[in-house]
């Protein structure tokens, strides 16, 4: 028998928190589990799990929007879908990569359990970071809804607990694991190659910033220190690596501010190089001299451990 896992997650662009669930479903047993993903859209996640093989649904269930008002911005109509969803799956496991998805595991797991034939369905969720508990409401219903929180840092756990809203037991620590034979130290014939393919020449200096184009990962910090860094260092190059997420989320307009300032610098655009998202992320640091973030907030910086993995300042 197979134990049916049921992945809920709330980007369709993959960034950090999307490339570890990638990373945990690439590495499952399929003889013992059966792993579903239930995601807002379609995109950049959604064809890697057909890569993997893995049955995907997309269903728009919002996270938390109306936090001014300390309400979840849930959505009715997507709570009964995925009700209607999860009657269909009979998952065993609820595992939620997003915290702010809570409402909608937890209030799907205790109608199964009180329905005729019903069982328990535990629900697990993985907290990423200091925007798990802004706000009072949050606790309260990750506290009702969740039966074990998987905190990425010690530091992390402390903040989810600061308000002695949710029960301690609840909570474990589980690191975010690195490849170590994937990310490792290039050889200097491998830097080389490595920086002649996203365009740059051997004697250029590259400096990276690596996230997903959004505002939490302050890309204009980084386009600041570029503007100072840029006049005593000439070889200088920066490389901007990461989805653009387009109208999904606050991210809706970040493009276009990024694209302003460089309007309004024109020396330094002719330095700037866009990657995108790249799945080669080692031939990225490979390519790379110094990794920079500039995120105000980050709480555990995937990019950062690979790197420090390749040996990269």
């Amino acid at each position: 028998m197979k134990y049916k896992i049921l992945y809920l997650t709330y980007l369709p662009q993959i960034g950090g928190g999307e490339t570890i669930l990638l990373s945990l479903l690439s590495k499952l047993d399929r003889k013992l589990f059966e792993p579903i993903v239930v995601m807002p859209k379609r995109g950049q996640l959604y064809k890697k799990l057909q890569d993997l093989k893995i049955k995907a649904y997309v269903l728009p269930l919002n996270g938390y929007l109306i936090r001014t008002l300390f309400i979840p911005g849930m959505s009715p109509v997507s709570t009964y879908q995925f009700f209607k969803l999860v009657q269909k799956i009979k998952p065993d496991l609820i595992h939620l990569n997003h915290l702010n998805l809570a409402v909608y595991a937890g209030i799907a797991a205790k109608l199964l359990k009180v329905l005729p034939a019903g069982r328990q369905v535990p629900t697990v969720a993985t907290a990423h970071g200091s925007w798990d508990s802004v706000y009072l409401y949050q606790d309260f219903i990750s506290n009702i809804f969740i039966d074990k929180i998987l905190a990425n840092t010690s530091e992390l756990k402390t903040h989810l607990l600061k308000r002695k809203i949710i029960n301690p037991k609840k909570i474990d620590i589980i690191y975010f694991g690195i490849d170590t034979s994937k990310f490792l130290p290039a050889s200097t014939a491998a830097k080389r190659q490595a920086k002649q393919k996203f365009g740059f020449t051997t004697s250029d200096f590259v400096i990276t910033i690596v996230g997903r184009l959004d505002p939490a990962k302050d890309h204009l910090t980084f386009l600041k220190a570029a503007q100072i860094v840029q006049k005593p260092l000439k070889d200088a190059k920066f490389f901007i690596v990461g989805s653009n997420l387009g109208n999904f989320s606050s991210a809706g307009d970040y493009h276009l501010q990024i694209k302003r300032f460089l309007k309004h610098h024109h020396e330094l655009a002719e330095k700037i190089f866009f990657g995108g998202f790249i799945e080669d992320m080692p031939a990225v640091y490979n390519a790379t001299d110094i990794l920079v973030s500039t995120s105000p907030r980050e709480s555990f910086g995937l990019a950062m451990a690979e790197a420090a993995a390749c040996a990269l300042p």
